[in-house]
C-alpha cells in the first residue's frame, strides 16, 4: 500500500532587493539540506527540492547570474544585484525536471528552527584547491601572528586577515579581545545575524580592524549593493556570488552623537565574512546567533541598535521578514524598556520585577471573571444548583433568566461596593496592606463558594470574592503605577490587563477539561484554584516594599527616601534620589495648597480635578459598554448556539484576548493612549456593526453565518485586548493627582464595576426568550456598536495624552493646557520644588504649546485656588487660602544656593516649607 501523498503548501520568496520574486510548493518544511561542498558552504546554502512544475517565477525572469562550475554540480543562480544565491539548476538528463531552492530567500521561515540534514556533496566534485592570496600582507603590527586566508569560490577575490588564533570553546573572552584579535573592542562574538540581508547571504562576521585585512581584487570583481540607510554596502564577488565584506561608506547619522574615538573605531572596523576563510576549524569556535550587530554600530551610550530581529533563544517558530513585522520586534524591544534611557541614574529591573509580580492580582481579577462562563453551562452544576427543567429538552435542569442574571451579576455588585472601599483603605494601610487585606476578603468569598451546594450560599460566596477583586481591580494598578519611574510606567500598567487576560485563559481551559466531571468537583476544582493567585500575592507583598508616593502622603519621608532607594537601586544620599523624592514632596504640598482632598474635592476641587474624573469614569463605562464581557460572561452559551462547542469557543476567545494585550504593551509609549483609544474604538465598531448585520441578514448559509461570527468576533476582540483593555488602566492610574488618586480611581473603577453589574444583569433579559425578555439575539451587537462609535469622540474630546511625562508633570499639563486634544504638543517646564519655594511666582509670560501663560496669576485665575501678589519686596509669593508657599528674600537665596548636604537632610526631614 502505498504513501498518501503529503500536502503542499505554497512558500514565496525573493533575493533581498526584490528584482526576482517566486513562488514554490512543497511539503510543509521541517528540515533543509546542508551541503558541505566548498561553493554551498562560502555561500551558507539550505536547500529544499521540489519538481520543476511547482516552481514559478512571479517576476525577474532571466535576470540571475549563473555559476557553474563543473560537470558534477549544480548550475547555481544569484542576483546581480544583491548576491541572493536563490536557485540551483541540474546538470544532463535531469535539467528541468526539479529545481534547488535556497531556503534561505523564503519568506515567514525560520531557518534556525529548522532541522540541518548533512549532505556530502564534496564527494561529487573534484577537491577543493584552498585560493592562494598573492597581494600584500596586512599591515598590523601584531606579534606572532596567525595569518588566515581565503577568498569567494571562484577565485577572483582573495582575502588575508593577520590576528591572533580564534577562539574555541570554554576560552574566556577577554583573553582573545583586543588588538589583533579578529574582534573589534567592542564586539564580543563571532555572529550569526538573522536580519533578512545577512540570513539571505549567509553570512558569519568576525570584526577585524582594516590594519589586519588584506583584500585582493585584480579582476574588480567585487560589486557593491547599498540598503536601508545607505551608509555601508555588503560586497560580493560578481561572479560567483560569494559575500566578502561590508563596506563602510560613511558614519551612521546618530554617530554625530559618539565621541571622537567612537567614530574613529567603527570606521576602522572592517566586518569580513568568516565563511571564505580556509584553515578554520568550524567544530571549535564558538558563533553566537544574535542581532546585536545586525549593522555593525559600536556600542556607544548615544547609539540605538537598529537590527530589525532578535536573538534565537526568543525567537518565535515562524518569522516574518516583511518590514512591519521587523519593526514591530524592534518596537517591542523598545516598548518594554529594558533599558532605560541612558541620562537616568540607578537601575528599572526593581520596579520591572515589582510591577509585574503584582500583576498576580490582574491574574485573580481575569481567572474570577471569566471561570463564571463554564460554571454556569457545567452539567452537574446546573443539576445542583438550577431549580427548573430545561424547556429545550425537558430532561435536564436549567437556570432561569433571573438566577442566570443574579448569579453572573453578584460579582460586580460586589466589586462595586469593594472598589469604593479601596480607597479609604488603600490611604489608612497604605497600598501594600491594603492588597494584603483585599486578598483575604477575596479568599473568604473562595470559600463560601467551594462550600456551597445550593444556590444562597454560592451567591454571597461570589459577592464577598466581588469585594475583594474590586478592591484589588483599584490597588493593583494604583501600586504599579506609584512605583513605576515614566519611561516604563505605561507598559508595567499593561501588563496589568495581560495579567487578566491571562486569568480569563487559565480559566476558560480549566473549565473546558473540568465541565465533564460528574461531581461537586467540577466546580470546586476551578473555584479552588483561585486560593493559588490570592496566597502568591499575599507572601509576595510581604516583602515588596510601600510606594514612595503613599509614604510622602502620610509625612513619612526618610521611609519614602529608603523605598525609592531599593526601588532604584541608588545610596539614599544620591543627588538624583534626593531630587526625585523632593520633586514629589512639592507636588504634593502644592497639590494640598490648591485645596482639601475630601470626596467633595474629587468632584469639584482644583486643579480640574471634575475633568479628571469624568475622564476616569467615562472611560471605563465606555470600556464596558463596547461589549467584551457580554463576551467573556456569556460567550459560552451565546456563541455554543452558532459555533459548535461554546467551551472550545471560549478557550479560543480568551488565547486571542491575551495575543491582543501584546500590541497594546508593545506601542502605548511609541504610539500614545490616545491614538491607541481612538483607533480602537473605531475598529471595535465595524467589527460590532458587521457581526449585527450578519445576524440582521435572513437566508445566509448557516455555516457562513457562523463562520463571520467567529471570525469578526475574534477580530473584536484582539483590537479591544489591544487598545481599550490595558490602555483604560494606564489613563485612570495616571491622571489624578497624588493626594486624591485613592478616592479617584475607586470611583471611576467603580462606574466600571456599576456598568459591568448592568450588562451582566440586563444581557439575559436581552436575549432571553419569553415573557419580559427582549431576544435580541445578535442584534444586541448594535448598542456595542453604536458605543464604540460614542467612545471615539470621548476620547478626542476628553483625554489627555500622558505618555512620557511623570505623574507630577501631567498635573502640571492639567493646568495649563485647556484642551485635550492640544495634549500631545505640551513640554513641560515647571519644577515644583521652585514653586513651592516661590521662584515660579512671576509676572513672565511663557510660551506653552498652543497656550500662554502666566504662571503667577493666569493659572491661579484658571484653578480658582489662589491670586498672585507681591510682597513688597519684589518678591512675588503665591497665596492659598490665606497661607504663603512662596518666600522671603532670604529664604529664597538659601534655598536657591542649598548644598547636595541640604537638599538631603531637607528630604528626609518632615519640615515646612511655608512661611
Amino acid at each position: 500500500m502505498s504513501e498518501p501523498t503529503p500536502e503542499l503548501k505554497t512558500y514565496s520568496g525573493n533575493c533581498h532587493c526584490g528584482a526576482f520574486k517566486f513562488n514554490i510548493q512543497v511539503p510543509e518544511l521541517g528540515s533543509v539540506i546542508e551541503c558541505n561542498c566548498n561553493t554551498c558552504f562560502k555561500n551558507g546554502y539550505k536547500w529544499i527540492f521540489a519538481d520543476a512544475g511547482n516552481f514559478k517565477i512571479v517576476r525577474g525572469d532571466g535576470m540571475l547570474t549563473a555559476y557553474d562550475f563543473g560537470a558534477g554540480s549544480m548550475i547555481h543562480k544569484f542576483c546581480p544585484t544583491c548576491g541572493t544565491n536563490v536557485l540551483g539548476l541540474p546538470h544532463g538528463e535531469q535539467q528541468g525536471t526539479h529545481v534547488g531552492i535556497n531556503a534561505r530567500a523564503l519568506m515567514d521561515v525560520d531557518l534556525w528552527a529548522l532541522e540541518s540534514k548533512p549532505y556530502d556533496g564534496a564527494a561529487t566534485q573534484p577537491a577543493y584547491k584552498p585560493q592562494e592570496f598573492a597581494g600584500p600582507l596586512p599591515t598590523a603590527d601584531i606579534e606572532n601572528p596567525t595569518i588566515f586566508t581565503g577568498g569567494c569560490h571562484c577565485g577572483n577575490v582573495t582575502v588575508a586577515v593577520k590576528a591572533k588564533p580564534l577562539p574555541s570553546k570554554g576560552q574566556v573572552l577577554p583573553e582573545i579581545r583586543g588588538p589583533g584579535s579578529p574582534f573589534a573592542e567592542h564586539m564580543e562574538y563571532i555572529q550569526e545575524c538573522n536580519c533578512s540581508i545577512c540570513m539571505r547571504n549567509g553570512t558569519i562576521f568576525i570584526y577585524p580592524l582594516r590594519s589586519q585585512v588584506s583584500i585582493s581584487d585584480p579582476s574588480n570583481s567585487l560589486k557593491a549593493y547599498m540598503m536601508g540607510r545607505k551608509f555601508q554596502q555588503h560586497k560580493f564577488c560578481s561572479a560567483c556570488g560569494v559575500s566578502v565584506h561590508i563596506g563602510k561608506e560613511k558614519l551612521p547619522e546618530e554617530a554625530a552623537k559618539w565621541p571622537d574615538t567612537t567614530q574613529s573605531i567603527w570606521l576602522e572596523i572592517l566586518p569580513l565574512n568568516l565563511r571564505i576563510l580556509d584553515g578554520v576549524n568550524w567544530d571549535q569556535i564558538v558563533v553566537k546567533r544574535s542581532c546585536k550587530a545586525a549593522e555593525i554600530e559600536p556600542k556607544s551610550p548615544s547609539t540605538k541598535q537598529t537590527s530589525r530581529c532578535h536573538p534565537h533563544e526568543t525567537r518565535p517558530k515562524l518569522i516574518t521578514t516583511t518590514t512591519w513585522a521587523l519593526r514591530w520586534r524592534q518596537g517591542l524591544v523598545v516598548a518594554m524598556f529594558w533599558k532605560k534611557p541612558d541620562n537616568v541614574a540607578g537601575t528599572t529591573a526593581p520596579a520591572i520585577l515589582i510591577g509585574l509580580f503584582v500583576t498576580f492580582g490582574g491574574l485573580l481579577y481575569g481567572y474570577d471573571t471569566g471561570i463564571i462562563s463554564g460554571i454556569i453551562a457545567t452539567p452537574w452544576w446546573l443539576e445542583q444548583f438550577a431549580t427548573q427543567v430545561n424547556p429545550l429538552d425537558h430532561s435536564t435542569k436549567a437556570l432561569t433568566p433571573a438566577q442566570t442574571a443574579e448569579v453572573v451579576s453578584i460579582l460586580s455588585a460586589g466589586t462595586f461596593f469593594g472598589a469604593l472601599a479601596a480607597a479609604p483603605l488603600a490611604d489608612q494601610l497604605g497600598r501594600r496592606r491594603a492588597l494584603m487585606v483585599a486578598a483575604g476578603v477575596f479568599s473568604i468569598g473562595v470559600t463560601l463558594q467551594v462550600a456551597s451546594m445550593a444556590l444562597p450560599l454560592y451567591v454571597a460566596g461570589r459577592f464577598v470574592a466581588g469585594v475583594g477583586v474590586g478592591m484589588i481591580s483599584v490597588i493593583v494598578p494604583l501600586y504599579q503605577s506609584e512605583m513605576a519611574p515614566k519611561w516604563v510606567r505605561g507598559v508595567l500598567v499593561c501588563t496589568y490587563q495581560l495579567a487578566i487576560t491571562v486569568g480569563l485563559l487559565i480559566a476558560a481551559v480549566v473549565e473546558y477539561f473540568s465541565n465533564t466531571i460528574d461531581s461537586a468537583a467540577s466546580f470546586q476544582i476551578p473555584v479552588a484554584l483561585q486560593y493559588v493567585w490570592a496566597a502568591i500575592l499575599v507572601l509576595g507583598m510581604i516583602v515588596l516594599p510601600e510606594t514612595p508616593r503613599y509614604l510622602i502622603k502620610r509625612g513619612l519621608h526618610a521611609e519614602a527616601a529608603a523605598s525609592l532607594s531599593r526601588i532604584r537601586r541608588l545610596d539614599i544620599t544620591h543627588p538624583a534620589l534626593v531630587d526625585e523624592i523632593a520633586e514629589i514632596e512639592a507636588n504634593h504640598a502644592y497639590e494640598v495648597s490648591l485645596g482639601p482632598s475630601t470626596y467633595r474635592d474629587v468632584f469639584f476641587g482644583s486643579p480640574h480635578l471634575g475633568r479628571r474624573l469624568l475622564t476616569g469614569c467615562g472611560l471605563f463605562m465606555l470600556q464596558q459598554l463596547s461589549g467584551c464581557n457580554f463576551i467573556f460572561y456569556f460567550g459560552n452559551s451565546f456563541f455554543g448556539k452558532f459555533v459548535g462547542s461554546g467551551f472550545l469557543f471560549q478557550v479560543i476567545a480568551n488565547s486571542v484576548n491575551v495575543i491582543g494585550t501584546l500590541p497594546g504593551i508593545v506601542f502605548v509609549e511609541s504610539l500614545g493612549r490616545r491614538r491607541l483609544l481612538m483607533v480602537g474604538a473605531i475598529s471595535m465598531a465595524v467589527c460590532q456593526l458587521i457581526v449585527a448585520s450578519v445576524g440582521s441578514v435572513k437566508g445566509l448559509n448557516p455555516n457562513t453565518t457562523n463562520s463571520l461570527y467567529s471570525v469578526f468576533t475574534s477580530i473584536y476582540i484582539f483590537c479591544f485586548a489591544s487598545t481599550w483593555g490595558p490602555v483604560c488602566w494606564v489613563v485612570t492610574a495616571e491622571i489624578f493627582p497624588l493626594k486624591v488618586r485613592a478616592k479617584s480611581m475607586s470611583i471611576s473603577t467603580s462606574s466600571n464595576w456599576l456598568l459591568n453589574f448592568i450588562i451582566a444583569y440586563a444581557t439575559p433579559y436581552l436575549l432571553g426568550s419569553g415573557q419580559g425578555a427582549l431576544n435580541l439575539g445578535p442584534q444586541i451587537f448594535y448598542v456595542w456598536g453604536v458605543c464604540c462609535i460614542f467612545a471615539f469622540f470621548f476620547v478626542w474630546i476628553m483625554v489627555y495624552e500622558t505618555s512620557k511625562l511623570t505623574l507630577e508633570q501631567i498635573d502640571e499639563m492639567y493646568e495649563r493646557v485647556s484642551r485635550a486634544w492640544k495634549s500631545q504638543s505640551f513640554e513641560p517646564t515647571w519644577s515644583f520644588q521652585n514653586i513651592r519655594q516661590g521662584t515660579q511666582a512671576n509676572t513672565t509670560t511663557v510660551n506653552v504649546t498652543a497656550v500662554d501663560i502666566v504662571p503667577g496669576e493666569e493659572l491661579r485665575q484658571r484653578t480658582g485656588a489662589a491670586t498672585t501678589s507681591s510682597n513688597g519686596t519684589g518678591n512675588d509669593t503665591i497665596r492659598t487660602s490665606g497661607e504663603v508657599i512662596g518666600s522671603s528674600p532670604s529664604t529664597t537665596q538659601s534655598a536657591t544656593h542649598a548644598t547636595d548636604e541640604d537638599k538631603i537632610v531637607a528630604s528626609l526631614g518632615n519640615i515646612d516649607f511655608s512661611l
